[in-house]
């Protein structure tokens, strides 16, 4: 019975394992935006605190800077636009206890970065209001540094409810041959 366990117990640390590493990330979503077949994933980080945010879409061209706009006018997440004279610029971003608004000096700044998986970031070679998203892609936004956004994950939940599942069946399977059945 014991080795039968055993085999149980490294099968479903094996296949919850796989399923969380995929190939591609995955993020603990505060809310969505839009409705649809389509999705990205808009990463914000503050620095201290980093969140992640859902935009759905059905069918047309959509920017970055439409998903950020939705992301705001859907929730909690507040901007703050500026435009300088050559197009839409976000100065700041408020979500929950956080914000940072404008120019603070040195890397001090919102970032904008791209992801086709949430994996892999790269700095944005354009603007959020050129960038055309796609089914999957992820966007981030990171202020006061220069390093990719730190993308909330979601507890991997599957290995320890199988480990206090293993338990719970070793100790009844104890107690019931203490009991002689």
């Amino acid at each position: 019975m014991r080795n039968f366990l055993t085999v149980v117990f490294v099968m479903l640390i094996a296949i919850s394992a796989n399923a969380y590493a995929s190939g591609s990330a995955s993020a603990d979503i505060e809310y969505w935006a839009g409705s649809g077949s389509n999705s990205a994933v808009c990463v914000i980080d503050f620095g201290a605190h980093s969140y992640a945010f859902g935009y759905k879409w059905d069918t047309g061209t959509y920017k970055g800077f439409d998903m950020i706009q939705a992301i705001d006018a859907a929730g909690a997440v507040n901007l703050d636009i500026k435009d300088f004279g050559y197009g839409a610029f976000v100065n700041g971003i408020s979500y929950n206890e956080d914000s940072c608004i404008g120019y603070g000096g040195g890397d001090n700044w919102w970032h904008y970065w791209t992801s086709e998986n949430g994996a892999s970031w790269a700095m944005a070679s354009t603007g959020a209001s050129g960038r055309t998203i796609t089914d999957g892609c992820w966007d981030g936004w990171c202020y006061g540094s220069a390093g990719a956004p730190d993308v909330p994950s979601v507890p991997e939940p599957s290995s320890m409810t199988a480990v206090f599942s293993m338990i719970g069946l070793a100790a009844s399977t104890r107690l019931l041959r203490r009991r002689g059945k």
